[in-house]
C-alpha cells in the first residue's frame, strides 16, 4: 500500500512528545494540518545513550503518527549491534563523548518500501 497524497497527517505533536524530532520530506501544509505530498512522507529521529534507547524512544514517536497508506521499517539500527552477542553498540562519540542520533526506520514511514 502507497501513502495516499492529500491524506491528513496526525500525531505529529504526539511524536514530538516523546522526545523525538520529525522531519518533514514528503509533506505539504494545508489549512487542516500537514498532508501526504508522497513518496518519503517523514523521518523520525531519536537521541538516546546508546542505540537500544534511542531506538525504543524513535519507534515510540512513529507509533503516534498516523496517515493512509503509512508505513515503516522495522530493521533500522539493527546493523549497529555487536555481531559477538547482540548488544547496541553506544551512540556516543569515541572523541568527545556526545550523544549520537538514530535516524530510525521511521525515515521510511510513508515509503513505498513496505513494513521489514
Amino acid at each position: 500500500m502507497q501513502p495516499r497524497a492529500g491524506a491528513l497527517i496526525t500525531g505529529l505533536e504526539a511524536a514530538k512528545a516523546t522526545g523525538c524530532t520529525v522531519f518533514h520530506a514528503g509533506t505539504t501544509l494545508a489549512p487542516e494540518g500537514p498532508r501526504v505530498a508522497g513518496g518519503r512522507v517523514l523521518s523520525v529521529t531519536a537521541l538516546g545513550p546508546d542505540l537500544e534507547a534511542a531506538a525504543i524512544k524513535a519507534y515510540a514517536g512513529v507509533a503516534e503518527i498516523s496517515f493512509a497508506g503509512a508505513q515503516f521499517r522495522r530493521d533500522i539500527g539493527r546493523s549497529l549491534r555487536s555481531p559477538q552477542d547482540g548488544t547496541a553498540r553506544s551512540l556516543r562519540s569515541p572523541q568527545d563523548g556526545t550523544a549520537r542520533s538514530l535516524r530510525s526506520g521511521l525515515c521510511g514511514l510513508g515509503s513505498g518500501g513496505g513494513e521489514s
